[in-house]
């Protein structure tokens, strides 16, 4: 319709939405359809001068290049992201780009670093009243003090991403709260209760239609 109309801003709109659609870890996910439709946005949005879009799509583009294996180009995205939306004081985007963009720190060795994103992204998300965000970098944030073999700590953050979870009804959000923490209960020995935590979060995923568990 926006191509029928000639109306590029609202074509701009369009490619971004269908981008974030391929780029969740969802059943519709998608990361080469993904990534040709946010490439076409990222042209558009440049041909526009809409930074704050841009801002956006080098988000997604991050999230679709790391699906596709090219860490270097997601990494790139990302702090492409990072540095417009702090120019624009974008603050969710500024949020939703920090709390992905921590994974590569983190995929780095960096994990000062990521905490740093993560502490950065998780005071936006309180600011913003974001809960399910909220919850997400708290799940996020287990993996950290999991890589920092900080076993107690990984598990009482999942703890608190999974009542935070459960008290919004977020059946994804449940989901991941498990998903870092099989591997701190084994290291401790508890390998009934990683097993458990496993399964709930394979049968939660299977629920909330989060495809990562499986």
């Amino acid at each position: 319709l926006a191509r029928q109309r000639g109306d590029r801003r609202m074509e701009l709109e369009a490619l971004m939405a269908k981008a974030t659609i391929h780029a969740a870890p969802t059943a519709a996910r998608d990361p080469a359809e993904g990534l040709a439709l946010a490439e076409a946005a990222l042209v558009l949005a440049r041909a526009l001068g809409d930074e704050a879009a841009e801002a956006k799509v080098q988000w997604q583009l991050m999230l679709l290049n790391q699906f596709l294996g090219r860490t270097h180009e997601a990494l790139v995205s990302g702090e492409q992201s990072l540095a417009l939306a702090r120019k624009l004081n974008l603050r969710e985007q500024l949020a939703f780009t920090l709390n992905d963009l921590y994974m590569h720190y983190r995929g780095q060795g960096n994990l000062a670093r990521a905490r740093a994103a993560m502490d950065e992204a998780r005071a936006l998300w309180t600011e913003l009243g974001n809960l399910p965000m909220l919850a997400d970098n708290l799940s996020g944030l287990s993996s950290l003090h999991l890589y920092d073999a900080e076993y107690t700590q990984a598990i009482e953050v999942s703890r608190e991403a999974l009542r935070l979870s459960q008290s919004i009804g977020n059946l994804w959000g449940q989901s991941y709260s498990r998903f870092f923490i099989g591997p701190a209960y084994v290291t401790l020995g508890e390998f009934g209760q990683a097993i458990a935590c496993m399964q709930e979060c394979i049968q939660l995923g299977e629920q909330a239609g989060f495809m990562v568990p499986q």
